[in-house]
């Protein structure tokens, strides 16, 4: 969750319109891929929005605080936790997440020429204490940076900077604690994931030692029985024996219908569908002299590609319908267990700010 460290301008609130109408933006969120040996090692970084704008886009950060590995949750220095800060905390960040820390930015703010560097480390020092009390956190958790000077300290070459700056240790911590702690996450999810399974095989299996066990019962009870007891018998296992073989029937039926609908589907988004496109598309736009010319073609590739994206999504829709209407045929013959959508055992790290 990150907050936003200027002012927010008021064109930008969302205010009603007397028309009634609201302006939202057309984007969510964006991707940005930088080469840091942190993310080549593993570590995803999704940056949310804050406190100040909390009220317009919640949802981007109540849906990933619960699913993340690790919450860095930034605070001023020169503030530190303010009741709004305090209570995000306490109902949403500590009650969730794995695992997480509270980062103090800005103590270059608290750095002072008239004083020592032991003063300004006793002040620095004395409100980190003091938002591990608040927040209810160890000290260790508690760290104390200035992203400005470690910026300019990479960027200069300054190592004495960087060191003062305090991201030394806050790197240390995502590169030897939050990093390898993703494989003891991830064991821990699968591990999830696995006993499910189990739990409903276990389930499946007890249903058929039972239905076993019933049939064994009325076998011993057929002993020495007349014939017509024995042919009701061998009907009843004839029976299930062929509705068995329908149910098997119609699994490889949908299998088949549904590994065709996957072709068709990756046939739609190929490499060679969507580059044969956009290459029509950059031979149009190569071959227009004017503007106007130019403007129709880039509208041309886009509704092409729009009208491409919309088959290919009715195609997995028409997959998903599929594959429903096939569990619960599934479910209503065979008693299977309902179908649980289990969280995905990849998470990232969420980092929460305020500035």
């Amino acid at each position: 969750m990150n907050s936003d460290c200027e002012h927010e301008d008021a064109s930008e609130r969302h205010q009603l319109r007397p028309d009634g109408t609201v302006e939202v933006p057309a984007w969510r969120y964006a991707m940005v891929n930088y080469p840091h040996p942190l993310l080549q090692a593993g570590l995803t970084i999704l940056d949310t929005p804050g406190s100040t704008r909390w009220e317009r886009r919640p949802e981007l950060t109540l849906s990933v605080i619960p699913n993340a590995h690790a919450v860095m949750y930034l605070l001023a220095t020169d503030t530190g936790v303010t009741r709004s800060d305090l209570e995000i905390w306490q109902r949403h960040v500590h009650r969730h997440a794995n695992y997480h820390v509270a980062v103090l930015n800005k103590i270059d703010m608290l750095w002072d020429e008239l004083k020592s560097d032991s003063e300004v480390q006793a002040i620095i020092e004395r409100q980190a204490e003091e938002t591990a009390r608040v927040l209810k956190l160890p000290r260790s958790r508690v760290f104390t940076v200035s992203a400005q000077k470690a910026l300019a300290a990479t960027i200069l070459g300054d190592a004495a900077l960087r060191v003062r700056s305090g991201i030394e240790s806050l790197e240390y911590l995502l590169a030897h604690q939050v990093i390898p702690a993703r494989r003891d996450m991830l064991y821990h999810a699968v591990s999830r994931e696995v006993n499910a399974l189990l739990d409903e095989s276990r389930v499946d299996l007890a249903a058929r030692l039972k239905r076993n066990s019933d049939e064994l019962i009325q076998l011993s009870q057929l002993s020495g029985k007349n014939r017509e007891l024995i042919e009701q018998t061998r009907a009843t296992l004839q029976q299930e024996k062929d509705s068995y073989d329908a149910t098997a029937e119609q699994f490889r039926a949908t299998r088949k219908v549904v590994q065709k609908q996957g072709e068709h589907l990756m046939s739609e988004l190929s490499d060679d569908t969507l580059g044969a496109i956009c290459k029509a598309g950059r031979e149009a736009m190569e071959a227009s002299l004017t503007t106007r010319g130019l403007t129709g073609s880039i509208r041309q590739l886009s509704e092409q590609m729009v009208i491409r994206l919309q088959h290919a999504s009715r195609l997995a829709d028409n997959m998903l319908d599929t594959l429903d209407q096939a569990y619960t045929r599934f479910h209503r013959q065979h008693q299977l267990p309902k179908m649980q959508v289990h969280d995905s055992i990849w998470a990232p790290i969420a980092i929460v700010w305020k500035c």
